[in-house]
C-alpha cells in the first residue's frame, strides 16, 4: 500500500506557481510504525485513544516537518543555483526560467526517489514474508 503525503505551497511574487509535493509512504501507519520504531498495528490496538492520537499525531508531525525540510532545501538549492545578483528586485527572465527548472527537476528527482524506496520496501517485506514461510 502506498500512501502519498502532500503539501501543497504557494511561491508567491515573482513565480506565482503553486508547487504541491508529495512523499509516499509504501505503509500503513501501523506497518510504517513496525518497521521505523519496532511496533506493529495490533500494538496500537490495545492503546487508549488518547494515546493512539499522541503517537499518529506525533508521526504526522514528523512528516509535516520532513516535507518542510524538503521545500526549505528546494529553496536554497535553487536560489544558490539560479540567482546571480540582486540588481532588482524581481527575477529576470532566464533567472526565473531556472528556478522552475531547479523546482520541477528537484521535485520530480524527490518523486521518483520516493517511489523507488517504496519498491524496495516492499522487495525487503516479500522477501521477509518468504522466507519465515508466511504468504504476503
Amino acid at each position: 500500500l502506498r500512501f502519498p503525503r502532500c503539501l501543497s505551497l504557494y511561491l508567491p511574487l515573482p513565480l506565482n506557481k503553486l508547487w504541491v509535493f508529495c512523499h509516499v509512504f509504501p505503509f500503513t501507519v501501523g506497518e510504517g510504525l513496525k518497521n521505523m520504531a519496532g511496533i506493529s498495528a495490533s500494538d496500537l490496538a490495545g492503546l487508549p485513544d488518547d494515546q493512539k492520537n499522541t503517537i499518529l499525531g506525533t508521526i504526522e508531525q514528523a512528516q509535516i516537518k520532513d516535507s518542510l525540510r524538503m521545500y526549505n532545501s528546494l529553496v536554497e538549492r535553487c536560489f544558490v543555483d539560479c540567482v546571480d545578483s540582486f540588481r532588482r528586485k524581481d527575477l529576470d527572465k532566464d533567472e526565473e526560467k531556472c528556478v522552475t527548472r531547479c523546482a520541477e527537476k528537484f521535485i520530480k528527482a524527490t518523486g521518483r526517489t520516493g517511489q523507488r524506496f517504496a519498491e524496495l520496501t516492499q522487495a525487503a517485506e516479500e522477501q521477509l514474508a518468504s522466507k519465515a514461510g508466511t504468504p504476503k
